[in-house]
Formats: C-alpha cells, structure tokens, sequence
C-alpha cells in the first residue's frame, strides 16, 4: 500500500519561472529548514540531472536521494530511511486553473511513500505513536509558502 503525503499552493508567477526558482542550484542554502538540499558533486550551476544524487535534511533527518525526474512539468527524487521507508518526493509546476491566478502556477508538492514503516505516513497514528504525517504535510505546507513568497518577490 502507498501512503501519499499531498499538499498544494497558488503562485502568482508563471509555472516556467517557479521551477527556474526551484532548480536554481545556487538559491539551495538559503531555502528553510524542512527541505534543504545540497548536491554532493557541485561543479557548477549547471542543471540537475537524472541519477544524480542530493544530500537532503529534512525535518532532522539526513538523505541522500536520486534525481528520477526533471522535466518541465516535474522535478522528483527517490530515497529512502534504511529501506524501511522509501519515498518518492514530487514537485509539480502546472499553470493554474484558478480565475483569480491567471498566469500563475498550481505547485503540486507531493510523497509517495512505501516500505515496511509506511503506515507511520498514513492519517490514523497521531505524532505520540509515531505517526509522521502531519509534521510532513507541515514541513510542505512550510516550504510551499516559503517557494510562493520567494518567487513573487522577485
């Protein structure tokens, strides 16, 4: 069973430019304390690439997980917490639908996630029994206001 942390934000800022904000390399240190990212093998500013690894922190935990999608809808990576849980991370720019954000962008900020502890990601196991899914959806809700702020105000 997949358990699928979701979350969703307008931004008054065409899809193009959010995800140019986002995958601009070199903005990284400067994002929030729920997801930062770093890649391991920095040359330059050039692009991500597919198979290419990150070293994440997220909500006090470091990863390392692989980039398994970049196109111009989609940026996701793949890792996982010593196998027991594995997650898919999902960031997708579409043009918004919403009359009162026209021109702007639906970010769609989404994590699969299966592996023996799934369950800890599903609604019914409150935070005092392990259950993780409301700090995730926090952290995204977080970072999704953090992405919003940080691109409109350019």
């Amino acid at each position: 069973m997949v358990q699928q942390v979701y979350t969703t934000i307008e931004i008054a800022c065409p899809p193009e430019r959010v995800r140019e904000f986002f995958l601009d390399t070199s903005k990284w240190p400067s994002w929030p304390e729920g997801i930062q990212l770093t890649r391991l093998d920095p040359k330059d500013n050039s692009p991500v690439k597919v198979g290419e690894k990150l070293k994440l922190l997220a909500g006090g935990t470091t990863l390392y997980p692989t980039i398994v999608t970049n196109t111009p809808t989609t940026v996701a990576w793949h890792g996982s917490i010593h196998g027991v849980i594995i997650g898919t991370h999902t960031f997708e720019f579409f043009p918004s639908e919403n009359p009162t954000n026209p021109g702007g962008t639906k970010l769609v900020h989404r994590e699969d996630f299966t592996g023996l502890l799934e369950f800890l990601m599903g609604g019914r196991w409150p935070a005092w029994a392990g259950g993780q899914r409301v700090a995730a959806e926090t952290r995204y809700a977080a970072f999704n206001k953090f992405l919003k702020g940080a691109v409109e105000g350019l």
